[in-house]
């Protein structure tokens, strides 16, 4: 079975079957819309195939994201003065790289003016520790 990311179960059911799915699952048809996806995500697993797909496709696309955007900050930003924590870690992933300012720049102001001037969203990086009033003064320097 192969399905596609972002698939909507009216894309994959013919029209009536699928109104009829959304409109009456949980009461007719002995479960909710979301129970066709769980079923789907559960034959992906026991075939192999959403494994397969994560090793294959996904995970070689964005380690090729990953050094395209590592390349272009170690070029643009390191001689501005913009540090990469943790650089001797063996294994990286995720979405997001972290990155520290040089001082005087605060990541609030550069997350307000990237939003107002580019529409690019920069995450100021917040820490779920209580450390009073306001990110501490590691946290304004750091985005992500």
């Amino acid at each position: 079975m192969s399905i596609a990311v972002g698939a909507d179960s009216d894309e994959l059911m013919p029209d009536k079957t699928c109104q009829l799915t959304t409109d009456r699952g949980s009461s007719r048809s002995g479960g909710a819309p979301s129970q066709l996806t769980a079923c789907f995500v559960a034959e992906t697993l026991e075939t192999g195939e959403l494994q397969r797909f994560v090793y294959d496709t996904l995970q070689p696309t964005y380690c090729k994201r990953y050094r395209k955007t590592l390349d272009a900050i170690h070029k643009e930003l390191i001689p501005l003065g913009v540090r990469l924590p943790q650089t001797d870690r063996d294994v990286v992933g995720g979405y997001f790289l972290f990155l520290t300012l040089p001082d005087p720049l605060k990541g609030t102001v550069l997350a307000q003016r990237a939003k107002e001037e580019e529409n690019v969203v920069v995450a100021q990086v917040s820490t779920e520790r209580d450390t009073g009033p306001g990110p501490s003064s590691e946290e304004q320097l750091t985005v992500r």
